[in-house]
């Protein structure tokens, strides 16, 4: 006696649905990138860094970006690349590309698969290449980084996690809200 086959039309109706339609739709809470975290750092994923290096003009490729927490008037100074490339090649191309637009480009090449330790291998690279872009923009300005991965989802928010924590209160500049946060991070600090 043979098992009669469940068709799972549900899901076959759904998949039909999809190829059918016109435009792809977002969600209504999709948030484009890249996201800020901190006034000097944020988050993204690989398709909005390469929109940077397109050759048209910078500002209006990040102006694209509809995130209420961007403006259009944002320069990134650092690009850091948290996953692996195909090639060395792809690796300087992008250095490349970013450079002619005036941004710093650090590469780490970290692998999405489950049980790599992005941290205990790439925090140290990272720390150090965050460190750097603020020893570079020491005259009361701050860096703006963008961490970046494929999605912007794991290796990127890991790495940005971590940042956010050690650098917490760090700015090179004067302005109120960085101070208030160095302020508020040393009196818990002291009183623990």
């Amino acid at each position: 006696m043979t098992t009669p086959v469940e068709i799972p039309w549900a899901w076959i109706k759904a998949a039909k649905a999809i190829l059918k339609a016109d435009e792809p739709k977002m969600p209504d809470d999709f948030v484009s990138m890249p996201v800020e975290l901190l006034p000097w750092l944020y988050l993204s994923d690989m398709p909005s860094i390469l929109l940077m290096v397109i050759p048209a003009n910078q500002s209006s490729a990040l102006s694209s970006n509809n995130n209420n927490n961007s403006s259009s008037n944002k320069v990134f100074t650092h690009v850091l690349t948290t996953n692996k490339l195909w090639s060395d090649g792809d690796v300087w191309n992008l250095t490349e590309k970013l450079s002619q637009v005036d941004i710093v480009h650090g590469y780490i090449p970290g692998i999405d698969i489950l049980g790599y330790d992005m941290m205990g291998i790439h925090w140290k690279d990272a720390h150090h290449f965050i460190q750097n872009a603020f020893q570079q923009h020491s005259n009361n300005e701050d860096p703006k980084i963008v961490i970046h991965c494929a999605a912007g989802t794991n290796r990127s928010a890991l790495i940005a996690g971590a940042a956010m924590l050690t650098f917490v209160g760090k700015s090179n500049s004067n302005s109120p809200s960085a101070s208030a946060t160095s302020t508020n991070h040393d009196k818990q600090h002291d009183n623990n």
